[in-house]
């Protein structure tokens, strides 16, 4: 009997799978379930946002950043308000975007 060691027969044990399957998510020919994300995040102990996305992917863009910077460094009534802002027109635009597909 042949036996498979390395990095992915270690995942796979860890996690409960067959190695194939380990393969078939590093191929790019299979999906992981959400419990097989979050059980490879566990052993591997990082987030299920750092297996799903790329560096950088979730950063807002180099002038909103800024915005941020600027907005952190308010008195903390004045943030609140301006998340409120934020959170209405997110909101709104989310609102908007759905009412436009089912038309």
């Amino acid at each position: 009997m042949l036996v498979t060691t390395g990095p992915q027969q270690a995942l796979a044990d860890a996690i409960g799978l067959h190695i194939t399957q380990i393969k078939r998510y590093e191929a790019g020919s299979s999906q992981p379930s959400l419990e097989a994300l979050k059980k490879i995040a566990q052993t591997l102990r990082v987030t299920t946002d750092s297996l799903i996305f790329e560096p950088g992917e979730l950063e807002p863009d180099e002038d909103l950043r800024l915005q941020f910077k600027a907005i952190s460094s308010m008195p903390e009534h004045e943030r609140q308000i301006i998340k409120q802002l934020l959170e209405g027109m997110i909101i709104k635009y989310e609102a908007e975007r759905w009412s436009s597909k089912t038309r």
